[in-house]
């Protein structure tokens, strides 16, 4: 089992739709995760934080911090939503 080092105070985007504008140009409407923090980095075992702002939870091997992200108030971590373009 790996640990994803969360970052506390750094909120998650993603994208919620996209739309076509009068010009013809697709655009994307992105949208902050509720309750939600980064994660910035995953490792094999922990190292001292500062653990006003960080925090070390077990995550699974596959987890990765470009598709994942911690929702507090679950204290879980989940899939990041994507919309199809």
């Amino acid at each position: 089992m790996a640990k994803a080092l969360i970052d506390l105070n750094c909120k998650v985007w993603y994208t919620q739709s996209y739309y076509t504008n009068d010009a013809g140009v697709q655009k994307k409407l992105d949208e902050l995760l509720d309750n939600s923090a980064r994660i910035c980095q995953i490792e094999d075992s922990e190292f001292d934080i500062n653990t006003t702002s960080l925090l070390w939870v077990d995550c699974d091997d596959s987890v990765d911090t470009h598709t994942y992200y911690y929702d507090k108030s679950s204290s879980t971590i989940k899939l990041i939503p994507h919309a199809s373009p």
